[in-house]
């Protein structure tokens, strides 16, 4: 055939497009978007793995100081209506009998009862409580276990210094003498408000009543062992609220009281200590009360 008949193979319809050769980019979707490989999505995962166990320790952190601040928020509201009460009521301190000993106290009910453990209702029969009108202000937000022996959430996680208007458990059990009880606030002396704890958040292992029995430490420190003791959950701390209207935690230097409340041992603790957790007693002991002079 000679020239003029000569026909292109495709005369008359689209080219056929090559195959991409091997190594060109892959060919996009619809809307410009490729699609991510197996391994791409694994890299990713892997990647938010990694930030996620480097920011969690950090956000754990932070939770438990958001909820150590709330303990202290919480005890200087009571201790604001502690304040509240004594000043109604002519500069008396609010009763903080052992619970065979009143029924009308600052608080009612034992934390080691399942049933008071439970009872909110129960809250609102002290006389601290229409000074606050909160149940709330009365439980530490990071008291969320059973207590060891009621075997229940408790309701109440403070408690009030023995040497309040309370009893003389340095007498009582140990012996001493020249500590004085504080019937009312202006008598307040040693030590004096600014120093001498009220409340503090004392450990489920032995929360009962509304008092916290503890001894002071002796003319020449012959006292060397808890009796009931503070909690340590807030990472090695503890809330107090002192006279003056200030509430601040305690951090403790030992191991004793994060271990003897880690093993739920219930009831008071007779160890002797020495060290830091002997410092740690120590401390509490100087709040607590201190010889008159």
């Amino acid at each position: 055939m000679g020239k003029s008949g000569w026909r292109p193979e495709h005369s008359g319809g689209a080219r056929p497009r090559a195959r991409p050769r091997q190594g060109t980019p892959r060919p996009r979707r619809r809307g410009g978007f490729t699609a991510f490989t197996l391994i791409e999505l694994l890299v990713v995962i892997a990647i938010i793995a990694i930030l996620a166990s480097l920011l969690l320790p950090a956000l754990a952190k932070a939770k438990s100081s958001a909820k150590k601040t709330g303990c202290v928020s919480n005890l200087k509201q009571l201790q604001l209506a502690w304040y509240m009460y004594s000043d109604d009521s002519h500069d008396l301190i609010p009763p903080n009998a052992k619970s065979d000993e009143s029924v009308t106290n600052w608080v009612p009910g034992l934390m080691s009862n399942a049933q008071d453990a439970t009872n909110w209702v129960q809250l609102e029969q002290g006389l601290l409580y229409p000074y606050c009108k909160s149940a709330g202000i009365y439980k530490c937000p990071a008291d969320s276990g059973l207590n060891p022996r009621s075997q229940a959430v408790p309701v109440r996680s403070y408690s009030m210094n023995c040497y309040m208007n309370g009893s003389d458990v340095g007498n009582t059990h140990e012996g001493l003498t020249g500590y004085t009880v504080n019937l009312k606030l202006s008598r307040i002396n040693w030590p004096p408000p600014a120093r001498a704890f009220v409340f503090l958040d004392e450990s489920p292992n032995t929360i009962d009543d509304g008092q916290f029995g503890l001894s002071p430490s002796g003319p020449n420190n012959t006292v060397n062992t808890w009796f009931n003791y503070p909690t340590a959950r807030h990472n090695n701390a503890s809330g107090f609220s002192f006279a003056d209207g200030h509430a601040v935690a305690f951090q403790w230097t030992g191991q004793k009281l994060a271990q003897l409340e880690a093993a739920g041992t219930t009831g008071n603790n007779t160890d002797v200590l020495t060290g830091k957790d002997l410092n740690d007693l120590r401390k509490v002991q100087a709040a607590l009360a201190i010889p008159s002079h």
